[in-house]
């Protein structure tokens, strides 16, 4: 009878760096519900966040919600994604209105 092959432990750095690193589910869970918390005024949710920021709507209603700011939308509420500036949009939140921590 053959000896079975021993499988070789992952090394504790990779086992960090993992895809399924449990602190990465447990960060993702948190983020998520602060989020949530966040959009609830929007009548917002995020179920999973790559499928549900990936048009960028949801992640506009968080900014408006934590900027306080409207962002421009054209007629049909959808947002105009061709016409908006993302680095002079995002630079004008941050820098010249920072966002208050909640508490």
């Amino acid at each position: 009878a053959k000896p079975e092959p021993q499988q070789e432990e992952m090394p504790a750095t990779e086992k960090d760096l993992a895809e399924d690193a449990p602190w990465k589910k447990i960060q993702q869970n948190t983020f998520t519900r602060w989020c949530n918390e966040h959009l609830k005024c929007m009548h917002k949710r995020i179920g999973d966040l790559q499928k549900d920021l990936s048009d960028g709507l949801k992640l506009i209603g968080l900014l408006e919600v934590l900027s306080q700011k409207k962002m421009y939308r054209n007629q049909y509420g959808q947002l105009n994604m061709a016409n908006l500036p993302w680095p002079t949009q995002y630079g004008q939140l941050t820098m010249a209105n920072p966002i208050q921590p909640t508490q």
